[in-house]
């Protein structure tokens, strides 16, 4: 009979489970913050870059119609731009699987 009200007693699993994962809401936050940061720091010099160009277009025109021309007109600037954010994509990329297994483990 105690063992019948310990059973009924007890709550569901997926409550503690659910409770568990809430107590380390701040872990969880930075998962999800860390790898934005680095998105965010990867995007923005193209981000500048491309608010750089509205002064010679009409606003709102450059990212309808980057065609093949307009890629050819920039492409010294592009260039640039991919040289360096390769560089900084590599090391985000190595930061991020190291932090992944770090906040997996």
């Amino acid at each position: 009979m105690a063992n019948k009200e310990r059973e009924n007693s007890r709550k569901p699993v997926f409550l503690g489970a659910l409770q568990a994962s809430l107590g380390r809401l701040p872990l969880w936050f930075m998962a999800w913050l860390v790898p934005l940061i680095g998105a965010l720091a990867l995007a923005a010099p193209w981000v500048g870059w491309v608010g750089s160009m509205e002064h010679s277009y009409e606003p709102g025109s450059v990212l309808a119609s980057m065609n093949e021309t307009f890629r050819v007109d920039h492409e010294e600037e592009l260039e640039g731009l991919r040289e360096r954010g390769a560089m900084v994509a590599a090391s985000l990329a190595l930061f991020m699987m190291l932090f992944g297994a770090f906040a997996a483990g």
